[in-house]
């Protein structure tokens, strides 16, 4: 499947890529974001679009990556 984002011009704008044959838009879930999130007809699906992310490091104060869900976990690892 192919995942395009709604857009971030505002709750008025229509990603063009929608249009396309099987292509799936998703939109914000937050609250906060409605004025800046693309909201219409086209909009397939909602999802979080805002993430705080922490950073992982070793003992030794190293980077491993960051984690996005908050379990102290590592979900995108660092590339060295």
């Amino acid at each position: 499947m192919v995942f395009t984002i709604s857009g971030n011009g505002g709750r008025g704008m229509v990603n063009t890529f929608s249009f396309a044959e099987g292509v799936r838009t998703v939109g914000s879930i937050e609250r906060e974001l409605q004025h800046f999130i693309a909201d219409n007809p086209f909009v397939d699906m909602r999802t979080r679009a805002a993430y705080q992310l922490t950073r992982v490091d070793n003992p030794a104060g190293k980077p491993l990556g960051y984690d996005i869900d908050g379990d102290g976990c590592v979900d995108i690892p660092c590339l060295n």
